[in-house]
């Protein structure tokens, strides 16, 4: 088959390939054509956006980054307004990805000429393509099958908010998800990932990104030819291999890959990149504002750039904002009732500037290092004010701030050896580049437990045969639908359940009062009259509470000494803060473990 054949056979694969979700329903078909779909409307938003800005088309690999950008600024719109339901994340997904179609179609020649040079050039690069795609295909469907993963990030139950989108069309929770650190951009890109399935697919998005980023990172490579392929394959095995897995379900390989774009953008210097890197950049903040630094200092650099007009710095800036504003006015519209019971202590401002001056000068020797660098000295400057902004307390609180130095390093790590590959006269760089690999690779083959290289696979391999046999939904261990029957529609709820992704969030206002943040607040203290989860309720305008009873924090509580010196091993009154407002509150009904609590009538 020559050049030709193999380009046409390309683009038709690439156009039809994404429809496969509208026939295939379970298992790993359906993920896999979900993943297409999803790629295909990242691609199509990105081009579309070049489209408008009437610029050259970008790399596909690249476009894609700038259409989850862009697709995170529509999502914000969304959001704000209300209307961001499981309808219109359909909608948006379905029409970007035949906007790709379109563009295929529109512009077959000039990506088939792209494609022959490819399949007549160097065959050198199939062997990092076909191992990223063997990765891809075990981690996205790993993620696919990971059901009972979980499901909390810093703020609050993931799939619960996912659900909440889909049922009322924004993210109205002002303690289940206050979004203290971050504004819902990765939460607002995960619900279109989990369409057309169900909310457990959340995981797929960051294993997807994962395969995005170190795609974008493997065609920056392609300049260096033979050192780069090699570089490459080391760098695919050194990123699987890394022990620092993310635990929760929040930001990593998402950030890592709009940064890398960033750059990418950055070198071009070109007044037209102009919108795509402010959209990108903006979506950087929606993610987490631990990363503001680093998007700044993009939109910074970009700004300065000599050939710029003041009306076209007013444009970026604009462009940036409309990403970022919608998402903070649909914060703020939700509200923050019990704030200073949920916000941990925070270093007094004067003391938080001081470690951050501190951090900067501690920081001085990378920034000195990558000045000499032209391509590696915005990175300098932006890796070093996010790391003094988390260290100071300025864009995060502790300790949920500092997981995030992992993706502002593993960016700068493929940043560093996408430019050490460019750099074809330093051999010693290359060499040095080529060892922490290697020594990242042997970290994670010896890591213990479930962080060690090869027991994630075998997790992720368990997590396939999963899927295979019962698909993306996780079983159904509660039902809360007979009892939430019985309050009157519009009710406040608060509920403490297992599986709040379960809940029906259309019929009554539901705050989830059991986040990662408010659990610190249950444990009960022997001289309060008021329990803290009560007084945060009250400030929610709670009507009723529905608890669900963990068997096993109670058993955990009852096994105590103090305890059971205390009062008797089956009193409700060895309970927790949360159990004990079941003493003083009529319960309306209870079913399999689950009360339902009238707040509003004492016993």
């Amino acid at each position: 088959m020559g050049p030709r054949s193999i380009a046409t056979l390309v683009l038709v694969t690439a156009g039809a390939l994404p429809w496969l979700t509208v026939i295939a329903r379970h298992g790993v078909l359906a993920v896999v054509a979900q993943v297409l779909t999803l790629v295909a409307a990242f691609h199509g938003a990105g081009q579309g956006i070049v489209r408008l800005t009437r610029r050259p088309p970008l790399h596909p690999l690249l476009a894609i980054q700038v259409g989850i950008a862009a697709l995170i600024a529509v999502s914000g719109f969304a959001i704000l307004f209300g209307i961001d339901r499981f309808a219109v994340q359909v909608v948006v997904v379905l029409a970007c990805a035949g906007l790709h179609c379109f563009l295929l179609v529109k512009d077959a020649s000039r990506y088939r000429d792209a494609i022959e040079r490819i399949a007549a050039g160097s065959r050198i690069w199939m062997a990092p393509a076909c191992l990223l795609f063997a990765i891809a295909f075990v981690h996205v469907l790993g993620a696919a099958g990971d059901t009972g993963a979980r499901p909390f990030d810093d703020d609050g139950n993931v799939l619960a908010q996912l659900q909440r989108l889909r049922d009322t069309g924004m993210l109205g929770d002002p303690i289940g998800y206050p979004r203290h650190t971050q504004l819902g951009g990765q939460l607002a890109l995960t619900a279109l990932a989990t369409v057309p399935g169900d909310v457990h697919l959340a995981r797929v998005m960051e294993s997807l990104a994962f395969t995005l980023s170190v795609g974008l990172a493997l065609w920056q490579l392609r300049i260096a030819e033979r050192r780069g392929a090699l570089l490459g394959i080391l760098l695919i095995a050194a990123a699987t291999a890394l022990p620092f897995v993310q635990v929760d379900p929040s930001t990593c390989w998402t950030a890592v890959g709009l940064i890398l774009a960033v750059h990418t953008l950055l070198q071009t210097a070109k007044s037209e990149d102009g919108v795509p890197l402010a959209l990108l950049v903006g979506a950087l903040v929606t993610l987490r504002l631990e990363l503001a630094p680093i998007a700044i200092t993009g939109l910074v650099v970009t700004l300065s750039a000599s050939a710029m007009t003041r009306k076209r710095r007013a444009i970026l800036v604009a462009v940036a904002a409309s990403v970022v504003v919608p998402f903070v006015l649909a914060k703020s519209l939700s509200g923050e009732p019990g704030h200073a019971l949920l916000v941990d202590k925070r270093l007094p401002l004067l003391l938080a500037l001081l470690v951050t001056a501190g951090t900067c000068i501690a920081c001085a020797p990378v920034v000195v290092w990558t000045w000499r660098l032209e391509r590696l000295r915005w990175y300098g400057v932006a890796s070093s004010l996010a790391i003094a902004g988390i260290a100071g307390e300025l864009t995060g609180d502790r300790p949920y701030a500092l997981r995030f130095l992992w993706p502002v390093a593993f960016a700068g790590a493929l940043i560093l050896v996408i430019e050490a590959a460019r750099a074809k006269s330093n051999a010693t760089t290359m060499l040095l580049v080529a060892l922490v690999l290697a020594l990242l690779i042997h970290d994670g083959r010896t890591a213990t437990g479930r962080r060690r290289w090869p027991r994630r696979y075998l997790d992720l391999i368990d997590n396939i045969e999963y899927l295979i046999h019962h698909g993306a939904s996780a079983p159904v261990t509660a039902s809360y639908g007979a009892l939430l029957d019985k309050v009157p529609r519009g009710s406040v709820v608060g509920v403490w359940v297992t599986r709040p992704e379960r809940l029906n969030y259309e019929a009554h206002r539901i705050v989830d009062l059991r986040t990662p943040r408010s659990a610190q607040l249950r444990t009960h203290r022997w001289n309060a009259h008021t329990s803290r989860l009560e007084k945060l309720a009250r400030a929610a305008h709670v009507d009723v509470v529905l608890l669900e009873r963990d068997d096993r924090r109670r058993q955990r509580i009852h096994d105590d000494a103090m305890y059971r010196l205390l009062c008797p091993v089956d009193s409700l009154a060895c309970a927790d803060d949360l159990e004990l407002v079941a003493l003083k509150y009529r319960v309306i009904a209870q079913q399999d473990g689950v009360q339902l609590i009238d707040l509003r009538v004492a016993r």
